[in-house]
């Protein structure tokens, strides 16, 4: 993703193309229940997102995936809430996942992520209202994680 301020247009993003269709096409088309995915990984990956930027809004209509199966988050412009908390975090395919355990994968992704990171990611990119310190509760949450939980609004 390129972050590009536009004179007379704001800010913005530019994110790389993917030939891929919405969880609502897939869903829709061919029946694919992704609330019930739990062996694809991409999917724990982005669960695992969801709850790392406290996304408040992830549906069927914005995340991709193609047809090896490998899924795009999208429109995560309801994400990095100011609180320190999930109560808001609302990211259906969770809710197939629940008691699931963490991928190796993800476990080793999320044990990656350093606080240093992403204090500095965040501030470069212009977030000045502490929402790194959710994003770091978030990110010390999913390393205790062994399984998946409900979280926020997947009860």
């Amino acid at each position: 993703m390129v972050w590009r301020e536009v004179p007379g247009h704001g800010a913005g993003s530019l994110q790389a193309w993917t030939q891929a269709q919405s969880g609502s096409y897939w869903k829709h088309n061919f029946g694919y229940d992704y609330t019930r995915a739990i062996s694809n990984p991409w999917m724990h990956r982005l669960v695992a997102f969801d709850i790392l930027i406290g996304n408040v809004d992830r549906h069927a209509k914005n995340w991709l995936m193609d047809t090896s199966g490998r899924v795009y988050a999208i429109d995560n412009g309801y994400a990095f809430p100011k609180r320190n908390d999930c109560r808001f975090i609302s990211s259906l395919p969770l809710r197939g996942l629940v008691g699931q355990p963490l991928t190796n994968d993800v476990k080793q992704l999320v044990a990656t992520i350093s606080a240093e990171k992403i204090r500095s990611i965040l501030n470069d990119v212009g977030f000045r209202c502490r929402e790194d310190s959710g994003v770091l509760r978030r990110l010390n949450y999913l390393k205790t994680l062994v399984a998946w939980e409900p979280v926020g609004r997947v009860q």
